[in-house]
């Protein structure tokens, strides 16, 4: 009797561990689908659509199931995305510096300063929103966290 109250108690575990595996496994992507989204990330950033990319790179970093290669490139990519669209941001502010300097005033959007960007951060720039608000700052919107405000006075 002992030994089958063992049994049962080491047949309910082992179900519940293979349970347990089951759904942590439904929440995340099997190698197929990490396939097909390297494969649009990698065509996103061919095209010069590096948020979009960084993005689809950045879901496979977090919801991949496995460790793979195909997870080890996405987040080499998604790191060097990230530093370029980083990169990007500081030429913009220094652009809406050097724009107010030649012009007397500020931009009125991005187009304004496109002039002034290196052409090696033309492709991540080409992806960020401009907003001036009514308090005399200006969000640049880069596509990795949210705006980034800032006083233009």
């Amino acid at each position: 009797m002992k030994l089958v109250a063992i049994a049962s108690c080491f047949f309910a575990l082992l179900a519940g561990v293979f349970l347990l595996a089951l759904s942590s496994k439904r929440d995340c992507l099997g190698i197929d689908e990490v396939r097909k989204i390297l494969e649009k990330s990698e065509q996103l950033e061919e095209q010069g659509k590096l948020q979009a990319a960084r993005h689809g790179y950045k879901q496979i970093d977090i919801y991949a199931c496995e460790r793979s290669k195909e997870l080890s490139y996405a987040v080499e990519r998604s790191m060097a995305l990230g530093d370029r669209i980083h990169a990007a941001y500081d030429s913009t502010v220094e652009a809406i510096d050097l724009y107010h300097q030649k012009n007397d005033e500020y931009p009125s959007d991005l187009g304004d300063i496109r002039e002034f960007i290196p052409r090696e951060h033309v492709d991540a720039f080409k992806g960020f929103g401009f907003v001036k608000n009514d308090d005399g700052t200006v969000a640049i919107v880069t596509g990795l966290y949210g705006s980034v405000s800032f006083s233009l006075d």
